[in-house]
């Protein structure tokens, strides 16, 4: 296996040599190698190298929530680059979800969203099933 450094470096002669399809196998290659946060964030910043070059569908996806996702985004939004997809996220308020569910002119749906995940803890929205009265 090689070393996250060496798999960085080929990936810089790609770009040097404008090699896409290698730059994008490189980087699917680093992320199954070290699928981490430092790698995730690695894989956002070329991005930009690879839009305009290789085919990418866009996708807006908007999180309602109940805890703090905001550290899982870059992961997402690497795993959905190295799949295919422009991955845009809009994350709603902390534990604003109900409220934005019900409000049409909420930043939810303000932002238009193809997709929309709900992150709410077991204990915020069934708290009779978290706290074991049932």
């Amino acid at each position: 296996m090689k070393s996250t450094a060496v798999m960085r470096d080929q990936v810089e002669h790609a770009i040097a040599r404008q090699d896409w399809g290698e730059m994008y196998y490189l980087l699917r290659a680093a992320w199954a190698a070290d699928a981490t946060p430092a790698t995730a964030n690695y894989i956002l910043s070329k991005g930009e190298y690879l839009r305009g070059h290789v085919s990418l569908s866009p996708c807006r996806m908007a999180v309602a929530r109940s805890f703090t996702i905001e550290p899982v985004v870059p992961l997402c939004r690497a795993v959905a680059l190295l799949k295919g997809i422009d991955l845009t996220v809009q994350v709603c308020g902390f534990n604003t979800y109900a409220q934005d569910l019900l409000d049409a002119q909420s930043p939810l749906y303000q932002s238009s969203p193809d997709v929309v995940l709900l992150a709410v803890q077991t204990r915020d929205i069934a708290p009779e099933l978290w706290s074991g009265i049932s």
